[in-house]
This record gives structure tokens, C-alpha cells and sequence, in this order.
């Protein structure tokens, strides 16, 4: 079940993530804090910044606009990354992540974004088609900005799977439901996520894998990935279902977890991996970043860390 190169990544609402520190948060008092770190992010920056750290180059294609998107690009170019800017109109949006070094808290604050033009949505996927990974691979992964019509990801995944390519998609909401008519490669969601498709709780992991083998057999569907926070991972495929509990760790920040846990899959199975393994080693990716501070992300030396720990504690995955 391996992918194929090219690799472009997309994403059309990212952010300039900054995490902050204050002494404490108090509502109502001026309030001094210290820049810890300032990243480029959003889904499909993330995604790429952690394929590349774990060995998968690839080309990432963002929007960017405004004063926030010249430091987004000036960001990724310091990182290595291969990217492709396309120009917009509006800006580029901030996230902070501010942390309360007196209780431990964590606070987000994300704000919606650029409004998109119909051009820029267009200039958007021709560049998907000039990347070459309508016949290898795209990753689309999180929100769509205002002006994004919802059904941007269907058209990407048409447009992939027109060149004979697969699509990987990270997305919710009203973006979600239209691109599940279209052939999907690997769609990844959260519990809450798959809830809200179901319309109804999914109690318990039986319920899940039934729900997302209901999506496989009514759509096209090939995998259906599932993140369980503290539970683990499923990864359900037409051929069986893969499961992976979670290693146990020190959360501090839940920023960027689920993108370096789509990451390590899509590592794990453009290299050929057994999907057990990769499975495992998509959960320790999220846990690590989980475990990290702020914008951080997954390292490659604290995933696999947490990896030899987990495996000393329950084995080392089936092949």
C-alpha cells in the first residue's frame, strides 16, 4: 500500500503560529509575555516540515499574503523547505499558543483567515497540477479560509484523480462532506470528526470501525484513518483494520499532534512500511509532538524515543 513521488502538500489557510509565556494569565490586567518561538503552520505546513524531518522531501504549496506571508515564506525558506507561494490579496492569518508558566494552562487563539478570491482558489490547484502530484501524491490538509468554495477539496481530488494520483486529505466540517464523493486515498479524521459525520456518539472502538467501514463501502474510499487522543490510533482499510493504543506521556501541547501523526503514516506508507508498524509510528509522531512545546513539532529523535519506549512496553509491532 505504498505511495508514489512526487509529494506536494497543500495548504490554503496558514498561519503564523506564535507561542508566547506569561508569569499568569488574569483577565482584565495588562499582561506581559515572552515570544518563545514563531513557526510557519497550519495542516499542510505542518504535514510537510514533519515529512521532511523524518526523511520525505516534498513540495509545499501554500498561500500567502501581506507582511504575515513574507515572514511565512522567509520562515520556510530558513527551514529547507521547498514551497510554492501563491500571492493573494488578503493576509495571511496569526495563531497564538500562549502558556501560563504559573498553572501550567495552555491557551489557542486561531483566527479564521484570508479571504480567498475565486482566481486564487484557481491559481491554487493549477499549481497542485504543475507540482506533478496529480500522479504521484497530495496531501490537502486543514481548514479552507473564507472565499474558499466548500467543495475546494473535491475538486482537488477530482483533479488528482484524473492524473492518476492519490489524495490525502485532513480536513472537517463543511469541507469535509463534499470530498468524501470523490476518491480518496487516505482520509484522516478525529473521533469528534467521524462523530459528527455519524450523527450519532460512537461509543466505544467496535462502533468506530463499523462507521468508517460503512464510509469505505458507500464512498471511494480506500482508508480511514482515526485518531483516539489518549486511546490511540485505527487505521481501517477494505482489507482489515489496524489498531494502535497510545504510549503514555506528558501532553503539553496539542498543537500540531494530529499533523505530525498524518505525517508519519503517510511516511510510513509511501516507504512500504507494514501498516502495523506504521500505524505505531504515526501514534508516537503525534505523541511526541503532543509531548513538545508549543509549535515545535515531532523531531525525529524524540518520536523515535517514545517509539523504543512503547515497544519495550508492549512489543515491537507485527510485520
Amino acid at each position: 500500500m505504498a505511495l508514489s513521488p512526487p509529494v506536494a502538500t497543500l495548504t490554503l489557510n496558514p498561519s503564523a503560529d506564535i507561542s508566547v509565556e506569561v508569569g499568569r494569565w488574569r483577565p482584565g490586567e495588562k499582561i506581559r509575555a515572552k515570544v518563545v518561538r514563531w513557526d510557519p503552520g497550519g495542516g499542510g505546513l505542518n504535514v510537510a516540515r514533519v515529512m521532511r524531518a523524518l526523511g520525505l522531501d516534498c513540495l509545499a504549496i501554500h498561500t500567502a499574503g501581506g507582511p504575515e506571508g513574507d515572514k511565512l515564506q522567509h520562515a520556510l525558506d530558513r527551514a529547507g523547505l521547498h514551497h510554492r507561494a501563491i500571492a493573494i490579496q488578503d493576509v495571511t492569518r496569526i495563531s497564538i499558543m500562549i502558556a501560563d508558566r504559573k498553572t501550567s494552562d495552555r491557551y489557542t487563539l486561531t483566527f479564521p483567515g484570508p479571504t480567498l478570491t475565486a482566481d486564487e482558489c484557481a491559481a491554487c490547484l493549477a499549481a497542485v497540477e504543475a507540482s506533478g502530484a496529480t500522479r504521484g501524491t497530495l496531501v490537502a490538509s486543514g481548514s479552507l479560509p473564507p472565499g474558499a468554495p466548500n467543495d475546494f477539496y473535491a475538486q482537488a481530488a477530482r483533479l488528482v484523480a484524473a492524473g492518476g494520483g492519490s489524495f490525502v486529505l485532513d480536513t472537517s466540517g463543511a469541507a469535509l462532506k463534499p470530498a468524501l464523493g470523490e476518491p480518496i486515498f487516505l482520509a484522516k479524521l478525529n473521533h469528534g470528526e467521524l462523530v459528527d459525520l455519524a450523527g450519532a456518539p460512537l461509543e466505544g472502538r467496535d462502533a468506530v470501525i463499523a462507521f468508517a467501514r460503512d464510509l469505505i463501502g458507500r464512498r471511494q474510499l480506500e482508508n480511514v484513518a482515526v485518531t483516539l487522543g489518549a486511546e490511540g490510533a485505527l487505521l481501517v482499510t477494505r482489507r482489515g483494520v489496524h489498531y494502535s493504543p497510545s504510549p503514555r506521556i506528558d501532553a503539553r501541547s496539542p498543537v500540531g499532534a494530529g499533523d505530525s501523526f498524518l505525517a508519519a503514516l503517510v511516511v510510513g506508507m509511501f516507504n512500504g512500511e507494514p501498516l502495523d508498524r506504521a500505524l505505531r509510528i504515526a501514534v508516537c509522531a503525534g505523541a511526541a509532538a503532543a509531548s513538545g512545546e508549543g509549535t515545535s513539532l515531532v523531531q525525529p529523535r524524540a518520536a523515535a524515543d517514545i517509539l523504543k519506549l512503547f515497544e519495550r512496553q508492549l512489543g515491537p509491532a507485527e510485520a
